[in-house]
């Protein structure tokens, strides 16, 4: 079992001593026209790539029919199949040769089902997406090469280890999908971590109502993480994950539990501190002093459709930041592969 870590700090309190360290510029407002070039320029101009992108994320969760975008079509050996992530989860749980304990299993079987699906679901939308930005006659208006210098999140991109740190594509397709990706990716890490590190905070095991709980002020800090500078997320991601690629990331048993009053909040364990500071040294510099936050919270779109027996409500009539939809799609596919495993209380 990993131990509790005593030294353990906040990781919001690592994250806002690296933001301290950096300029805050605000993102344009309203009709503003930021200068060519700018930070905010770039920002602006992202945000627009996320909020044209999105509606090809909506079409693709229209199409499960159990409306949570947990069923998504897969090119297989020449052939297109639908794979969804009930019938993955299923598969994992059946699979003898994995030797876990039973909710052990079913747990780690929604997080790897959950993922997968979501993220298929994103490449799908992200195809489309492509096809518009390339189409003659054009169905989208923005180009589909971009300057990558002008982007902080071109350049600091995953992975930051070794010489992979500079392949990086100029263009909308890796724009819109490389922070989003990867943020989809920390979401479920922290979801297959929460189990292990409540028991380990309270001596308990987790219960569904302590899982919503905790899972509403993970997604504040994730927010948060969001609103901050990249440097700070992509170090963050690069010193929980030696290789960007994986679905589940080693270094996340370094993440843990504390329980402050009522509230339980995520840990940094020393050697994940460590990491982190090393890492973060190689991406500052890409920041240019400063920054802005992530685009996706700025970009407004319509609420995705889901199914909101899972799913938070909102007002389907009210254009929804990009980046909170993301947090409701992975919310209510968490209740459904996850949190209904849970006893009640």
């Amino acid at each position: 079992m990993t131990p509790v870590y005593s030294d353990a700090v906040p990781i919001e309190t690592v994250l806002e001593r690296t933001n301290q360290k950096l300029m805050r510029v605000r993102h344009p407002r309203g009709g503003e026209q930021p200068e060519p070039g700018t930070a905010a320029y770039a920002s602006a101009t992202s945000s627009d790539y996320v909020a044209a992108f999105w509606p090809h994320v909506s079409a693709c969760i229209a199409a499960d029919p159990v409306g949570l975008g947990l069923s998504a079509s897969v090119q297989h050996g020449g052939d297109l199949m639908t794979i969804s992530a009930e019938s993955l989860q299923a598969a994992f749980c059946a699979d003898e040769s994995l030797h876990l304990p039973e909710n052990e299993k079913a747990w780690r079987g929604g997080v790897l089902a959950g993922l997968s699906v979501m993220q298929q679901v994103l490449n799908n939308a992200t195809a489309t997406f492509a096809d518009d930005l390339t189409a003659q006659p054009r169905r989208c208006p923005l180009d589909f090469l971009v300057d990558t210098r002008r982007f902080v999140s071109l350049r600091m991109l995953l992975p930051r280890r070794g010489d992979q740190q500079d392949r990086v594509g100029g263009n909308a397709p890796t724009l819109v999908m490389g922070g989003t990706a990867t943020a989809l990716t920390m979401c479920w890490n922290l979801l297959d971590q929460l189990p292990r590190a409540y028991r380990e905070a309270s001596g308990q095991a987790l219960t569904r109502d302590r899982a919503e709980q905790i899972w509403d002020g993970t997604r504040e800090l994730i927010f948060r993480i969001g609103s901050g500078s990249l440097a700070a997320f992509v170090a963050l991601a690069s010193a929980c994950a030696t290789d960007p690629n994986a679905m589940l990331w080693d270094g996340a048993s370094e993440l843990g539990l504390r329980q402050q009053e009522e509230q339980f909040v995520w840990t940094m364990s020393t050697t994940l501190r460590e990491s982190y500071a090393e890492l973060l040294e190689t991406v500052l510099n890409a920041q240019d002093g400063h920054y802005v936050g992530c685009a996706a919270l700025f970009a407004r779109v319509a609420a995705l459709p889901l199914d909101e027996s899972w799913a938070d409500p909102v007002d389907a009539g009210r254009e929804q930041p990009a980046f909170a939809e993301l947090l409701r799609w992975t919310t209510g596919a968490a209740r459904r592969l996850l949190f209904a495993q849970l006893p009640a209380g």
